[in-house]
């Protein structure tokens, strides 16, 4: 019993010594010394694996795939040296998850409980049964997605470093709302997948520094919660660089807006902006708005405009939790142009700064 709060909380565990039978540790030995004698019956009661049906039907309820399928795709990436411009040979973090845990909720925990509760002679041959009766696909796929974990473990850390509770708070708010889903299953009109991302209006005298702040703050907002992410949803997403000289301009805040209007119209009426973005909305963040929890997010000037005046609000979950206005500092007065696309869930967007 283990007693956490001052007594507030009790959990209760079995600590009582756990020994292997005879017939249990004859199958073990014979696991490590004569693997390739086993049954996949056998093979799946020394890995802790469910029957073949089961095991199928927890992985298409949590990734869609089968557990061959699953395999296979891990297989087919390794084989193509992790990399492929293919979106069906992305392997997701919790893709890689099911493979390295298995497909059994909170059996990791359970089994290593039940380890540390035998002895270390039992404990050492329980191990080495299991690698042992380990078939060569899953060890390939296995692999595969451990190097997609310690990827998303490194890019994630970095995220943790660099956000802030705020920060943290609007990705978190976000994620329920399946933009991934729109992103990944919809396409444009020509047939291709669809797009999103966000297109970036930049001070061309501060190029390096600006460009380097925004691809950093989408990149940690994007890969801060892997178990939420879709690498398909990601791959998809872009930065798409405007130069914007009149935001270096002594102008004030309603000068620099209307010259920024002048410019996104242009840029609407000469189909600049990439194909499948919307552009009929628009926002623009103040140092009042840096301020606030949200910022909001308007129709575009002159569509559909209330008829008593002013604009009316989006749903801000509705933009993807990636670009990061702190990390180019709370006190700059900025200009974000935000695209949507017409389902209102998938990402875009243009973001400017003084």
């Amino acid at each position: 019993m283990i007693s956490l709060f001052d007594g507030a909380v009790t959990i209760r565990r079995d600590t009582r010594p756990l020994s292997l039978d005879e017939e249990t540790r004859a199958l073990y030995n014979r696991a490590i010394t004569e693997p390739a004698s086993l049954t996949d019956v056998q093979r799946r009661r020394i890995t802790h694996r469910p029957p073949a049906e089961e095991e199928d039907a927890l992985c298409r309820q949590a990734c869609g795939l089968s557990i061959i399928e699953r395999v296979a795709k891990a297989i087919a990436i390794a084989n193509n040296d992790n990399g492929s411009d293919d979106e069906n040979l992305i392997l997701t973090y919790s893709e890689a998850h099911l493979l390295t845990a298995g497909v059994v909720p909170g059996q990791p925990g359970r089994l290593l409980s039940e380890r540390a509760r035998l002895s270390e002679a039992d404990r050492d041959l329980s191990h080495r049964a299991a690698a042992a009766a380990v078939t060569e696909e899953m060890k390939v796929a296995r692999e595969t997605a451990q190097e997609v974990q310690r990827r998303w473990r490194i890019a994630q850390g970095a995220a943790i470093e660099s956000l802030n509770d705020d920060d943290v708070r609007n990705i978190l708010f976000a994620m329920p709302v399946p933009w991934q889903e729109r992103v990944i299953h919809s396409t444009s009109t020509d047939g291709s997948p669809s797009i999103s991302g966000l297109v970036v209006f930049y001070d061309p005298e501060r190029t390096a520094e600006y460009k380097s702040s925004v691809e950093k703050a989408v990149c940690n907002g994007l890969h801060y919660h892997p178990m939420s992410m879709d690498d398909k949803a990601i791959a998809r997403f872009t930065l798409y660089w405007v130069e914007f000289p009149a935001l270096d301009s002594n102008d004030d805040n309603t000068v620099k807006l209307s010259a920024l209007r002048s410019k996104f119209q242009t840029m609407i009426a000469n189909h600049e902006f990439p194909v499948g973005l919307r552009s009929d909305c628009f926002l623009y963040m103040d140092e009042e708005g840096l301020r606030s929890i949200k910022p909001y997010l308007w129709e575009n000037w002159g569509r559909n405009t209330p008829a008593q005046g002013g604009h009316q609000a989006y749903r801000t979950d509705a933009i993807c939790p990636a670009g990061s206005a702190r990390s180019l500092g709370r006190r700059e007065t900025m200009a974000i142009s935000v695209y949507v696309r017409a389902d209102d869930a998938a990402p875009g967007g243009a973001i400017l700064s003084e």
